[in-house]
């Protein structure tokens, strides 16, 4: 951001004009990009890159830490692929400099089952706090997949399944986890997790 768009932005702030009819309210809905393309790729390499600088604890990093976070994991992008994939992971100062946020709201696509709907494979998720909930009820049910031990599942409260604000509950019964994989529900699930 230049520094006069900037001058600009905090005079029109502390003169209390909101922003222009024009451009609306509301951020346009992100589309994601086709699965398995090479934008699908570098979107799921941005998110991943951001919530790696999370588990590090560099909240507050900059654009430029995240791309170097990215050169590490082995999957370089560029700063226009940061605002594109990842736009509300990111705030700005008034001097324009970028400082990573401790959640965001971009959409993610993640496969998930649920007790209304069943199985649902790229089902968009919004936000980090939702993609973290639905991660770690993915791996109790790998877990019981793998293993037949069902106390992670168990483990998981109501609470902790919960998603979407309130309205999806992930499915915690492992009867009906294993009569979906036993029919053959869940093959694609198995492959396709963490997409």
């Amino acid at each position: 951001m230049s520094p006069a768009r900037a001058h600009r932005q905090r005079e029109a702030r502390a003169a209390g004009q909101r922003r222009s009819p024009s451009k609306g309210g509301r951020r346009p809905a992100v589309r994601l990009p086709e699965r398995g393309s090479r934008s699908d790729r570098t979107r799921k390499n941005v998110q991943a890159a951001t919530a790696e600088s999370r588990r590090r604890g560099w909240v507050g990093a900059s654009i430029a830490v995240v791309m170097r976070v990215g050169d590490e994991l082995g999957h370089p992008f560029s700063r226009t692929s940061v605002k594109k994939y990842a736009p509300t992971a990111f705030g700005f100062d008034e001097h324009g400099r970028s400082h990573l946020r401790r959640t965001d709201r971009d959409p993610r696509r993640m496969d998930i089952i649920t007790d209304a709907r069943g199985v649902e494979l790229g089902r968009t998720i919004r936000g980090s706090t939702d993609a973290s909930t639905v991660s770690k009820w993915q791996n109790a049910v790998r877990w019981y997949l793998e293993t037949g031990d069902d106390s992670r599942l168990r483990e998981l409260s109501e609470r902790e399944r919960t998603i979407d604000r309130g309205r999806t509950v992930l499915t915690a019964d492992p009867d009906a986890i294993q009569d979906l994989a036993d029919s053959g529900a869940l093959d694609e699930f198995r492959s396709e997790s963490g997409s």
